[in-house]
């Protein structure tokens, strides 16, 4: 089952990261800030994004190559 799982899930993370690049991008270039009367930066926030799921895209990339070596190996269920 892991080995199905973890490559969809990393195949949603690449799409996500595909699409959230350019939205941070822009954002960083035109130093993106709140519409309120506090006007925080959002830039950072934007930027985590991409990096968060490029984090989640290396986890699952982790944890299918964990699965392989234990079917391989006959190790038991996932813990």
């Amino acid at each position: 089952m892991d080995t199905g799982i973890y490559p969809v899930i990393g195949l949603i993370a690449c799409v996500l990261i595909y699409q959230s690049i350019p939205v941070a991008v822009n954002s960083i270039e035109s130093g993106e800030t709140s519409f309120s009367s506090w006007n925080p930066a959002i830039w950072p926030a934007k930027t985590l994004i991409p990096v968060a799921f490029t984090l989640l895209l290396l986890q699952s990339i982790a944890e299918t190559l964990q699965a392989i070596v234990r079917i391989r190996t006959g190790g038991g269920s996932a813990s």
